[in-house]
């Protein structure tokens, strides 16, 4: 039950996270599944920079990644699974994940909002 309810908290933030960077994409960008698709795959490769990388923080996954490690206390080979970027997990290494994807989030939500603010769309087709 402890770990269902870890991964369930997880998945509830996770799935605001993406919702804004998704909403963002389809108000600022012309094709935003496309950019959306590229988008996740260069998270889930920035996630795996080295801890110290300050543009882990731009990503969704990176936190999440740190809110399972801090919720479920994994052991060594569970921790070299879910944490690849780091030789040995350290509980200083988590910080405030929460923070971070709800800092993310508002930015996120914030850009998207002015971006669609600013848009114009024209009420008949082009000649």
């Amino acid at each position: 039950i402890r770990y269902a309810s870890a991964f369930a908290q997880v998945l509830s933030f996770g799935a605001v996270a993406y919702a804004a960077v998704g909403v963002y994409f389809a108000a600022a960008l012309r094709r935003p599944l496309v950019t959306a698709a590229v988008a996740v795959i260069l998270q889930m490769v920035v996630a795996l920079l080295p801890v110290s990388a300050g543009i882990r923080m731009a990503t969704v996954s990176d936190p999440l990644r740190r809110l399972l490690l801090d919720r479920i206390e994994p052991n060594a080979s569970l921790a070299e699974m879910l944490w690849p970027g780091e030789r040995d997990f350290r509980s200083e290494l988590i910080g405030q994940p929460v923070l971070s994807l709800a800092i993310l989030t508002a930015v996120v939500l914030l850009l998207g909002m002015v971006s669609y603010a600013r848009s114009e769309y024209d009420s008949r087709t082009r000649e």
